[in-house]
């Protein structure tokens, strides 16, 4: 996470997927081109804030997240590593 308009997230590899089913096989989602990742289409996001602090940085935002391949009614989850 460099900037608002420079960072990565995970997301699932396959259209339509619920986050708990794949938490052991997300993909890289980038703003910008790198390393492989896939990169956030236009449009993704409708709203998005950046908060840096000394002890961590924050990118909260909303979306249509349909587009990097999170299903449209799912319920969220955690992504650790026991899967």
């Amino acid at each position: 996470v460099n900037s608002i308009a420079n960072f990565c997230l995970f997301g699932p590899p396959q259209s339509g997927s619920i986050i708990d089913d794949t938490e052991t096989e997300e993909v890289a989602w980038c703003t910008l081109p790198r390393n492989n990742a896939r990169v956030i289409p236009d449009g993704t996001f409708t709203g998005v804030s950046f908060f840096k602090t000394a002890y961590y940085v924050q990118v909260p935002g909303f979306g249509d997240f349909t587009k990097i391949n999170i299903a449209a009614n799912d319920p969220g989850g955690q992504l650790d590593p026991s899967g």
